[in-house]
């Protein structure tokens, strides 16, 4: 079934239904992004199934995401973090994690919404496994109203102590263009794969 507008519902495997009803730049941004995801899957020659299951994959993985995101920015920004071109390390969209759950799923890539750690919270923890290694990265959204400059120098060098890179991005950068925001907020995955692949 095809999303021909807002609002629309899917069906999940097993019948239940599943709608992705946010904001509709939410909407816009996850059919722009699976779109271009489909593309990418059927140009390294994925079958229709294969390319139905990736899609069901990242609808239940942002209807999860949507329901802990904290903020519309937010919102906004993950369709384009799940369905990103992973280049080298995933072909398939991102997995998403909810943090009141201990274990990580397995996957090359896994998303966690609001991740706690240690002292602080991140509003995107970004899980990449790849050659045989697991790193870990933050993506901080930042509202003009929310985030000052001197907490975040010392909340990005919190999160450098324990070896993970944060990249902010900003609720204008998010709205003015997303999928510019989202390879800005995923080029440090992207420079790490290259480094050690």
């Amino acid at each position: 079934m095809s999303f021909r507008r807002l609002g629309d519902t899917i069906t999940k495997p097993n019948g239940e239904s599943l709608g992705l009803d946010g904001a509709g730049s939410t909407r816009a941004v996850f059919d722009f992004a699976w779109e271009k995801m489909r593309k990418r899957l059927a140009s390294r020659g994925a079958g229709e199934a294969s390319v139905r299951a990736a899609r069901n994959h990242a609808i239940i993985a942002i209807q999860l995401g949507l329901e802990i995101c904290d903020s519309p920015i937010e919102r906004t920004l993950l369709p384009a973090l799940v369905c990103a071109d992973f280049g080298v390390i995933s072909d398939l969209p991102a997995k998403m994690h909810d943090p009141r759950r201990e274990c990580l799923p397995d996957g090359p890539v896994v998303i966690t919404p609001q991740f706690g750690f240690a002292r602080s919270r991140m509003d995107f923890a970004v899980a990449v496994r790849y050659s045989g290694r697991l790193q870990m990265f933050c993506i901080e959204c930042d509202g003009a109203a929310y985030h000052s400059s001197a907490d975040n120098i010392v909340r990005d060098g919190y999160f450098a102590s324990w070896g993970i890179p944060t990249t902010r991005v900003s609720g204008r950068e998010i709205y003015a263009d997303t999928f510019a925001a989202a390879q800005k907020a995923l080029a440090p995955v992207h420079s790490w794969a290259l480094h050690i692949g």
